[in-house]
Order: structure tokens, then C-alpha cells, then sequence
């Protein structure tokens, strides 16, 4: 894992709020598979903040997309905030698997939506 990835988390009564913070490579994406199959089952929505990722790794972004789409059924939604959550979450390569994408780019900001 880079040395100054972390993931800070907090937990409402249906959503998991994630808040990435670092860079991004192959085992921070392993580390952010866990805590979502860990910590994210049976939730409404899972809010993944990706705006203090300073670099993303293309092994980081590739680890993360094949683990996701092997896992995507454990989760109801997932919601990406943030300017990075466009290249982590490449919405082109799994939109055939996604029932449901909802897309807002405004500014730097972009949130999409990922439902099951």
C-alpha cells in the first residue's frame, strides 16, 4: 500500500461514508475492496470521497475495477465523489454491468452513481 494511503470511514444507520485520502495504487484498491465487502453489505448507499487522492496508479485503477466487478452484486449502490472518481471508477468499461448509472460532472466535482 502507498505510504500515506488511508481510507477514513464513518457509518449512518443505511450508508457507509469512505474518504480516500493518498495515493491510489494496486494494494490501496485491494485495501478499499475490503473495507467495501467488509463493512459495506446490506447498505443503501456507500459514498466514496475521492478528493484528496493525489495520484492514482494505473494498477491501483486497474485492481480496483476487476475486483469490483467480480464483487459489484454485494453492493446496492455506489456513490463516487469527487474529481478523481471519474478515473478510478471508469465508468465506460462496467456500464454494461450497471443497471442504473446516474452522472453529474459540474466544475471539478463529478458524482455517478453505480446501482445494482
Amino acid at each position: 500500500m502507498a505510504s500515506n494511503f488511508q481510507i477514513y470511514s464513518f457509518k449512518t444507520r443505511d450508508s457507509l461514508h469512505l474518504k480516500l485520502t493518498g495515493d491510489f495504487d494496486g494494494s490501496s484498491a485491494y485495501e478499499l475492496i475490503n473495507v467495501l465487502t467488509e463493512h459495506g453489505k446490506g447498505l443503501y448507499e456507500i459514498f466514496i470521497d475521492t478528493n484528496d487522492l493525489t495520484r492514482i496508479h494505473p494498477f491501483g485503477k486497474d485492481v480496483f475495477q476487476k475486483n469490483l466487478r467480480s464483487s459489484n452484486k454485494l453492493f446496492r449502490n455506489l456513490v463516487f465523489i469527487g474529481k478523481n472518481g471519474f478515473e478510478i471508477f471508469n465508468f465506460l468499461k462496467l456500464k454494461l454491468q450497471a443497471r442504473n448509472l446516474k452522472l453529474n460532472n459540474s466544475g471539478e466535482t463529478s458524482q455517478f452513481c453505480f446501482s445494482k
